[in-house]
């Protein structure tokens, strides 16, 4: 009989992967796997690593506060066209982008001739109180 292009004939019992109890001469036994990760090296905690790994000082707790958080003397200008809102409940400045500014000024009254401090009424977006507000547009 001629065999058939591309056609795979099953394995027989003699090659590498061929099971251990079929008794077929030449075949190589494999040891059972433990688990689905066996070719992973399991970890080994040398001594000198494991010292190293201790700080002898205690942990800096300023430090990751420290380099996630802006402080007044680094923090950059604000950009070119944004809006700073300062409260005058809260006291707190947040720079807002001009389309963030649009929104958050609507609805709102401005009386820039009858209060000089503090013009605006609008909503502060730090605090979420409806209150007098001072707007600097940044060019």
């Amino acid at each position: 009989m001629t065999a058939r292009r591309g056609a795979v004939d099953p394995p027989t019992g003699g090659g590498a992967g061929a099971p251990t109890g079929g008794g077929a001469a030449g075949a190589v036994a494999r040891p059972p796997r433990a688990n689905r990760l066996d070719r992973v090296r399991p970890r080994r905690l040398d001594d000198s690593l494991l010292a190293a790994s201790v700080p002898d000082s205690p942990p800096d707790a300023e430090g990751k506060r420290a380099l996630f958080s802006a402080s007044g003397a680094a923090s950059s200008p604000p950009a070119f066209g944004s809006v700073t809102v300062e409260c005058s409940a809260c006291g707190e400045r947040t720079v807002l982008a001009a389309g963030q500014a649009l929104r958050a000024a609507v609805p709102s009254v401005h009386l820039p001739l009858l209060r000089r401090d503090y013009p605006s009424w609008m909503r502060c977006p730090a605090c979420g109180l409806r209150t007098w507000v001072r707007l600097a547009i940044q060019l």
